[in-house]
């Protein structure tokens, strides 16, 4: 298995996400991308906007996609790349999340 180039931190509760308009489920998240679980069909190399709890927009761009066959209905577990995040915004959103960066994971 490759490690990741950044860690990631888990989520402290629900966040409000949604992906070019539809919810979304914010699984972790780093300083240069995050992990969603979507119903909207998103494929790899994909451009989308996320938009975190009303207040984070994001341009992001999809780099993996799975289907959660576990998952009642269809759901896609994806990897997304920020685009045009910059240090506002990811404070925003890490004190938007709880993220506690102390804690990661990156294996």
């Amino acid at each position: 298995r490759v490690s990741r180039r950044y860690a990631r931190w888990p989520i402290n509760g629900p966040i409000e996400t949604y992906v070019d308009g539809a919810a979304a489920t914010l699984l972790d998240v780093s300083s240069h991308g995050a992990q969603l679980l979507s119903s909207a069909i998103l494929r790899p190399g994909q451009r989308i906007r996320i938009v975190f709890a009303r207040s984070v927009r994001i341009d992001a761009k999809v780099a993996w996609g799975t289907i959660e066959p576990l998952h009642p209905g269809a759901y896609y577990r994806v990897g997304v790349e920020f685009l045009n995040a910059d240090d506002n915004q990811l404070h925003a959103l890490f004190s938007d999340t709880g993220v506690s960066t102390a804690t990661n994971t990156d294996a």
